[in-house]
């Protein structure tokens, strides 16, 4: 009967109670930053995608209302730039995260003329492929500019 008397006077959580609670908080924010990191990874790359798309929109964009020719230029390696061809000035850049691979040769990817209209590389083509989180897609670009993707 003593020890219920002492049971009923306690007050506060044992020191095994606050740890189990502290570990429960840190896997639970554990998983959910990990969660969050893929979450965002996927968003970078989305948003690489829909930046390619702007720019060859920006190309014959620019090209249509300014009356000069642009070019959409591929390092080789993870930036694509379009670029006004009487000077070399860059207008945009993308740069493409990790997860996005441009499967494309180095160099003008496709030229911009006024009143807008697409000139094609023949190395390339109309489609640009892409590996977007190892999955493959590919860029279809009509002679205006417009940009959708498509699944190879």
């Amino acid at each position: 009967m003593a020890d219920n008397v002492g049971m009923a006077n306690r007050r506060g959580f044992t020191l095994l109670e606050l740890l189990l609670v502290l570990a429960l908080i840190g896997v639970t924010l554990s998983l959910g930053a990990m969660s969050l990191q893929n979450t965002m990874a996927r968003e970078r790359a989305r948003g690489a995608v829909s930046d390619l798309k702007q720019a060859v929109w920006g190309g014959a964009s620019f090209a249509a209302s300014r009356g000069e020719r642009y070019s959409l230029v591929f390092d080789g390696a993870k930036t694509v730039k379009l670029v006004r061809s009487r000077d070399q000035r860059v207008v945009r850049t993308v740069e493409l995260p990790d997860s996005v691979t441009l499967n494309e040769p180095a160099g003008v990817l496709m030229s911009f003329t006024s009143p807008g209209m697409v000139v094609f590389n023949p190395r390339v083509g109309r489609y640009l492929d892409l590996t977007v989180d190892g999955e493959a897609k590919k860029l279809e670009v009509s002679k205006i500019g417009e940009v959708r993707v498509v699944q190879p």
